[in-house]
């Protein structure tokens, strides 16, 4: 996937090996949320991190296979988003669907973040 603002659907888990933090270091898995501009969409991020005002998410919020019975690569496991929307960096191309949100999922995410407006993550190094 080349562009999630025209290719992904809400509550999309993606991944990209481009996606580095500033130790160059692949980051975390990122929920597509929604569209934003040319250069970024808004996600949630997704870690094992306890604390940082984090929140723990459920299993019943992931999907764990596709429509063809295929599993997910990522599903939950004691899964946790950063307390506030991200900016995710279409520079970070191509993309790929790891996994997905059910929509009970999709409505706690956007429920506990949307709150907030988008900031992009300090420990990205782009």
């Amino acid at each position: 996937m080349n562009d999630p603002n025209k290719e992904a659907q809400k509550g999309n888990i993606l991944w990209s090996d481009n996606n580095l933090n500033k130790s160059g270091r692949r980051a975390h898995y990122m929920v597509f949320i929604k569209p934003h501009d040319a250069h970024y969409f808004v996600g949630a991020m997704i870690t094992h991190a306890k604390g940082f005002n984090n929140i723990e998410l459920e299993e019943n919020h992931f999907e764990k296979s596709d429509a063809n019975g295929k599993n997910y690569k990522v599903y939950f496991d004691r899964s946790l988003i950063v307390g506030n929307p991200l900016f995710k960096s279409l520079e970070w191309r191509p993309f790929e669907k790891v996994g997905q949100l059910t929509e009970e999922g999709i409505a706690f995410v956007e429920n506990e973040i949307l709150k907030f407006a988008p900031a992009f993550y300090v420990d990205n190094a782009n």
